[in-house]
């Protein structure tokens, strides 16, 4: 849960910039949707009853 401010911090202080569109913080942000995608795709692999729900919500967050 501290990663993103870490890597906020990261950005201003250390390379002292205002987190612009490529940055360390934008690149942290896009591995934890694909992390978050994948979960969620895990969780529809691997249970019938939550399928349609957790591929819905994959879907949402793989768009992002």
């Amino acid at each position: 849960m501290s990663l993103p401010i870490w890597v906020i911090r990261f950005d201003v202080l250390v390379l002292k910039n205002n987190i612009p569109e490529q940055s360390a913080t934008e690149y942290i942000e896009q591995l934890l949707l694909l992390g978050t995608a994948l979960c969620y795709a895990y969780i529809g692999w691997v249970s019938s009853y939550r399928r349609r729900v957790a591929v819905l919500v994959s879907a949402f967050f793989h768009v992002c």
